[in-house]
């Protein structure tokens, strides 16, 4: 309940709340948080770039990058003092051989509702999901909507991709299946739960984990249910899948690995503290990431490494952060990256860890501005 809190809290405009939207391609790791979004190079150990919204822009989203094309949705911005209105923007960056990304295009009248999850490239369309129950469709190239669909409530995970349909999760409750060109409703499937995270697309099977302590699967092409696996508590990460293993966690901090076409149970783990963040996996190990608030004055962050096969311990011990964790770690190389709130700050942390051994290698802050 204290994470939804959070979230809540964030929703009424006290970004403070707020954790980084952290995403990484090849060496380079974005992170988006207060007003601005910041690339860093990791094998050069320096800011690379940094963007800055205009006047009291806020933002959170991950972005989403393809071909050095930078797509990032803001929390928005008052419409002033005679508005009542909320002006969100969208931005598509283009990075150049140094310095600072150009501006593509900004389209600040496509949506009203502010962007909590990262946009979806597929193709030539980018795919927004946002605060006010719509899912749009937007073109690449120049920013013109496509297509919307609007659901019947907020979406804060980013949609997921497979042949022509976008799978979209809402809070209202709902996996929602649409056509990848027009945004048509195909089929729609009601749980008994809010759903937080990204659905995720595994051959035949589409997964979303659920605030109903389920992990449901469906048949890709209907919508009919074919399994579910259980939870002590809410499932808030999105599941990560292989051929043969469905990995999900809880927020009382239990890790699951299940067969991925039947939900059969393979084993089960648990981790200090309360997980939010997706688990990652690398050369069959399995990463979580996870927060415990209670444990001292200050929340500490956790990560945890898992064989995959058969959930044994991959390190001797736990890896201690100084500060929670809430987004999904990155992996860059033979590291995994987090981005953190530094405590009773609004200033945030990026910090690499060994893959083998947990030893942190680097951790920067960007300089303020």
């Amino acid at each position: 309940m204290a994470l939804i809190g959070l979230l809540l809290v964030g929703c009424s405009g006290a970004t403070q709340a707020h954790w980084p939207g952290l995403t990484a391609v090849g060496e380079r790791v974005y992170v988006a948080h207060g007003t601005g979004v910041v690339a860093v190079d990791m094998d050069a150990r320096q800011q690379g770039w940094r963007y800055t919204g205009e006047g009291t822009v806020q933002f959170y989203a991950p972005p989403a990058v393809e071909d050095g094309r930078i797509i990032i949705g803001d929390y928005g911005s008052s419409g002033g003092l005679f508005s009542s209105g909320l002006t969100v923007s969208i931005y598509a960056l283009d990075e150049v051989a140094s310095g600072n990304p150009t501006v593509s295009w900004v389209k600040d009248d496509i949506v009203s509702g502010r962007v909590f999850a990262q946009p979806l490239y597929v193709g030539d369309l980018v795919i927004v999901g946002t605060s006010d129950n719509q899912i749009v469709a937007l073109n690449a190239d120049d920013g013109s909507k496509v297509w919307a669909f609007q659901t019947g409530n907020a979406i804060w995970g980013q949609p997921a991709h497979k042949d022509d349909l976008i799978f979209v999760t809402s809070v209202d409750r709902h996996i929602y299946a649409l056509n990848h060109d027009t945004g048509e409703l195909v089929w729609d499937k009601t749980l008994s739960g809010a759903n937080a995270s990204s659905p995720v697309v595994n051959g035949d099977l589409v997964y979303v984990g659920s605030f109903d302590k389920k992990l449901h699967a469906y048949e890709m092409a209907t919508g009919t249910e074919v399994w579910t696996a259980t939870a002590e508590d809410w499932i808030w990460g999105a599941p990560l899948y292989t051929a043969e293993t469905v990995y999900y966690t809880d927020l009382q901090g239990n890790v699951y690995a299940v067969e991925a076409d039947t939900g059969e149970p393979i084993w089960a783990q648990k981790v200090t503290g309360s997980v939010q963040a997706a688990p990652v996996l690398v050369d069959g190990v399995l990463y979580i990431a996870s927060t415990d608030p209670s444990s001292v004055e200050i929340p500490q962050g956790y990560l945890t490494a898992f064989n995959a096969a058969d959930g044994s311990p991959a390190w001797d011990a736990e890896v201690q952060v100084e500060a929670p964790i809430h987004a999904t770690p990155v992996v860059v190389g033979d590291s995994l990256v987090v981005a953190v709130i530094l405590n009773d700050t609004n200033i945030f942390e990026i910090i690499q860890y060994n893959l083998q051994t947990g030893a942190k290698i680097w951790s920067f802050t960007p300089p303020t501005e």
